[in-house]
């Protein structure tokens, strides 16, 4: 009986610390529990420029991030959005109290 073992995730150079973490778990998507999907998906969410070229010059690994991106898409935000609110709502609290001092 043989067992079938995984395939080794590619090396990439001069791989970030971010690169090296998210390579394997891409590489074993989507058979991954939970607790390591919740990490690929927060990994995948900060992925610089630079990584995630490197990522897509793997046939593997590129396939595995578009799916990724597409199963997950509703997780996966840039953090411009946050950064929007977090202004919209400063700026709401500083109008609110400039009336309230103002009055």
């Amino acid at each position: 009986m043989t067992a079938i073992m995984p395939e080794s995730p590619p090396r990439l150079p001069a791989a970030s610390p971010q690169l090296r973490e998210v390579t394997p778990l891409l590489a074993r998507y989507p058979l991954l529990c939970r607790r390591a999907l919740v990490r690929l998906i927060s990994l995948v969410d900060r992925l610089s420029a630079a990584d995630r070229i490197a990522l897509r010059g793997d046939p593997l690994l590129a396939a595995k991030l578009t799916r990724v991106e597409r199963d997950h898409a509703p997780r996966l935000q840039s953090g411009l959005p946050g950064a929007a609110l977090a202004i919209v709502a400063g700026a709401a609290l500083l109008l609110v109290t400039a009336s309230r001092l103002a009055g």
